[in-house]
């Protein structure tokens, strides 16, 4: 199992960049200190299954610092309280991946209720100007530095419904825009999972990112291909990965300037997925995120009435499910075909616990009862298929709901490692391993729930 470290260290993503220079290492003392893309941003990061804090926070830093980071050159990035009148100094962390090998950045995480009207936390204390300083001893020049602010931004909402279609070599992702906010555009970037690295003391190194792109704000798809993977990398199958779809909004309101020293405030969403095989209808991703060693797949989708919704985590042997507060209820369920020797076994909540309520045959249409269920709970996936519960993908389940709404549930994989008792599933943190949006498939009627 992988160990992961969380802390504000994390998260530190570049965007697209054109012309990025390769990690160097210096060692003559008539080296030039260079420093492009600096940035000053209002950050609204979302939960993941990286090493990434979630979360909002002002993001500083730089999209390339030659010498970098780990040939000497440090980077902080100050401005005064503007209650206090103190000085309020981060440090810049030195990044690496095959995408940005000179980075620096910093989260400073940031007060967002109940704020103390003095605290250094408080956004309100933080839109004076930003000195960004960067220097390296064995250099000729003096420190550069850059003078940027936070005013007139502020937190903007994630895109909703991330979907994923097409091959394994052109995998296609669509995404609905945030509601009540301005886009000036959209940015793709994708990380291979088991890229990341750390140094000895836990901090990362490596974010692992692989690539990145930058659309317009019209523009509510992408297609990957392997032109874009230009850094000695590309997809590959059996392979996670996670893709990171990023709202802009830039300082000048430009839609075509979309680099990282041109955004005033961002908002970072994130789904896991691995390549589709040949012939998988689209797919619905969830946000992935790992507490402790439990992975959970949490979504947020619009849905309607009669319309089939296809969702789906140690090795799993089963899956709970659950609604959201105010979601419609579940009307179906049919489970997938993952060669399981045995029917799979249905659990219904009473509002207690979970009941028995029936065995179930794969690619079977299973009506609950009269008004739909809340919560139901799958049993039975035989530990020998090693079914992976951090795969997205792995175990796509059909949905219907009862009316139509907006599905903020949940799937939490149950492993083989540890499978708690019944008693026990009610005080689970409860989250849905990965919803995959298979197509539509209109039930017979939605008062017909015959069990």
């Amino acid at each position: 199992m992988k160990t992961l470290h969380i802390g504000l260290r994390s998260s530190l993503v570049a965007g697209a960049l054109v012309g990025c220079t390769t990690a160097e290492t210096v060692s003559s003392a008539h080296a030039q200190l260079s420093v492009s893309g600096p940035f000053l941003q209002w950050d609204n990061e979302g939960p993941n299954d990286l090493s990434f804090s979630s979360g909002e926070f002002i993001r500083s830093g730089a999209d390339s610092v030659v010498p970098n980071g780990f040939n000497g050159t440090s980077g902080t990035a100050n401005t005064i309280n503007l209650t206090t009148g103190g000085l309020i100094t981060r440090t810049l962390t030195p990044l690496t991946s095959a995408v940005t090998p000179n980075f620096f950045s910093n989260l400073f995480a940031i007060c967002t209720s109940n704020c103390s009207p003095t605290a250094n936390n408080n956004p309100a204390n933080l839109l004076g100007p930003w000195i960004l300083a960067f220097s390296n001893p064995s250099t000729t020049n003096s420190p550069v530095l850059d003078n940027l602010s936070l005013a007139g931004t502020g937190e903007i909402p994630f895109v909703n419904s991330i979907a994923l279609s097409g091959t394994s070599q052109y995998p296609t992702f669509s995404w609905s825009p945030p509601l009540g906010v301005s886009v000036d555009g959209y940015r793709i970037n994708i990380f291979q999972n088991d890229l990341e690295t750390f140094n000895s003391s836990g901090a990362l190194v490596n974010t692992g990112q692989v690539t990145s792109a930058n659309v317009g704000p019209n523009v509510t798809s992408y297609t990957v291909s392997p032109s874009d993977f230009t850094y000695g990398v590309a997809l590959q199958s059996g392979t996670l990965y996670t893709i990171q779809i990023t709202v802009l909004q830039t300082r000048d309101g430009s839609t075509t300037n979309l680099s990282n020293n041109n955004v005033s405030a961002l908002s970072r969403v994130y789904s896991s997925f691995e390549s589709l095989p040949a012939g998988t209808p689209p797919v619905n991703l969830p946000t992935v995120v790992r507490v402790g060693n439990q992975v959970l797949y949490t979504f947020n989708l619009t849905v309607a009435g009669g319309v089939t919704y296809a969702i789906d985590p140690e090795v799993a042997t089963g899956y709970i499910y659950q609604t959201g507060a105010g979601n419609p209820n579940f009307a179906s369920v049919s489970l997938p075909n993952i060669g399981n020797p045995n029917p799979y076994a249905l659990y219904v909540w009473n509002g207690s616990s979970f009941v028995f309520d029936t065995t179930l045959a794969a690619n079977t249409v299973f009506d609950f009862a009269a008004g739909g269920v809340s919560e139901f709970e799958v049993l039975g996936i035989d530990p020998s298929l090693g079914l992976d519960p951090n795969n997205p993908t792995a175990f796509i389940t059909d949905l219907t709901f009862e009316g139509a709404g907006t599905f903020t549930g949940t799937m939490t994989p149950i492993t083989a490692s540890v499978v708690p008792e019944p008693s026990t599933w009610a005080m689970m943190g409860l989250g849905f391993a990965g919803l995959a949006f298979v197509g539509y498939r209109p039930r017979k009627s939605l008062a017909m729930n015959a069990t």
